[in-house]
């Protein structure tokens, strides 16, 4: 007689766990107001479409890349942002006009880059403290090979520039694991024209969640391959057949059977990969399980892990930020069940 229990599961597809409700819930709760998770992952299935490689990458990794690109609130369709597949991995690439959207959400009243060249006239000063800056192309005749690559933006009504020479960005998409594939070839002005805003970004004053995103990506050093994972934002769908659990894990989870310590100050953290960003996580982390950083500040200090002179996570040391991470499940339950009042009083 055949037994019913012995049947398979069919296995879940990676575009069956993007259009899981589940997971569509954990995008909404990053996605600004101007998008919808129906739209985020409609446009990833087409990034997929386009760029067949990324379903020969861990799930868990393109669904992780394309979280981060909802809590940007930057589209991965090829414009404003990229999906890139290293080996097993995906990395999210930021364009320059994902960068520029950024800003100009941020209260830029505009935001734009150029490339000088050979016979471009140009010229940047300074004059009584405020910045000047002209370029002018003779569109009669050829403008020769690319000089220089700037940015400009203006805020308030105050000019500010960043400006780059050809060899700073060749350098830095040396650097870059994408260098010989992705928009570096396909699109190299645009990239090039990418590096003095991402330069001039680091002045803005953005969230730090989207700070953290626009200095993960792509224009690091060589050891991009490193950069694994080190927990997923999200849970795969509860639904998922046993077959499904078998697909390649980007990290495994810490072990629930390990109680939590007596004392969280004698706690010590496992070491983590060297591309793991210990802030970033615990940030993403209080994002997803609804904790705000006051409270996990509060929490910290009342076990001992800190001092309470911490302004905000990114004053916290990297050591403690790691602890947290490894046993946020401890941590998230301690923080909510004393914000319900059933806690030992650590808020």
């Amino acid at each position: 007689m055949n037994n019913p229990q012995a049947v398979t599961a069919p296995r879940k597809t990676i575009r069956d766990l993007l259009n899981a409700d589940s997971y569509k819930q954990e995008i909404a709760k990053v996605l600004p107001k101007h998008l919808t998770a129906e739209r985020m992952t409609r446009v990833a299935l087409t990034a997929i479409n386009r760029t067949p490689k990324l379903l020969e990458c861990t799930p868990e990794s393109l669904m992780q890349a394309v979280m981060i690109c909802s809590q940007a609130g930057l589209e991965p369709d090829g414009r404003l942002a990229h999906l890139i597949p290293y080996g097993k991995i995906v990395q999210v690439i930021f364009d320059w006009k994902g960068l520029v959207a950024l800003g100009l959400r941020n209260g830029f009243e505009s935001i734009y880059a150029d490339v000088v060249c050979d016979n471009d006239k140009f010229d940047a000063w300074v004059e009584d403290g405020k910045k000047k800056l002209t370029h002018r192309v003779n569109w009669r005749k050829e403008r020769g090979d690319t000089l220089l690559v700037y940015c400009v933006s203006m805020k308030g009504g105050v000019l500010d520039y960043e400006i780059m020479t050809f060899e700073e960005t060749e350098a830095i998409r040396q650097r870059s694991r994408a260098k010989d594939s992705g928009p570096w070839v396909t699109d190299t002005v645009e990239m090039r024209k990418k590096c003095p805003i991402r330069r001039m970004s680091k002045r803005w004053d953005l969230l730090p969640e989207i700070r953290d995103v626009i200095m993960a990506e792509d224009d690091l050093p060589s050891d991009i391959p490193k950069q694994a994972y080190a927990r997923p934002l999200f849970a795969l769908p509860d639904s998922e057949p046993e077959s499904a659990k078998e697909l390649p894990q980007a990290a495994p989870p810490p072990a629930e059977s390990q109680p939590a310590p007596e004392s969280w100050a004698e706690a010590k953290a496992e070491p983590q990969g060297n591309g793991f960003n210990p802030l970033k996580d615990v940030r993403n982390l209080c994002k997803m399980s609804a904790v705000k950083e006051a409270e996990l500040l509060a929490w910290m200090e009342q076990t001992g892990l800190t001092d309470g002179s911490a302004g905000d996570l990114g004053e916290v040391k990297e050591n403690v930020l790691k602890i947290v991470s490894d046993r946020w499940k401890e941590v998230e339950k301690e923080i909510k069940s004393a914000r319900a009042g059933e806690g030992k009083g650590l808020l």
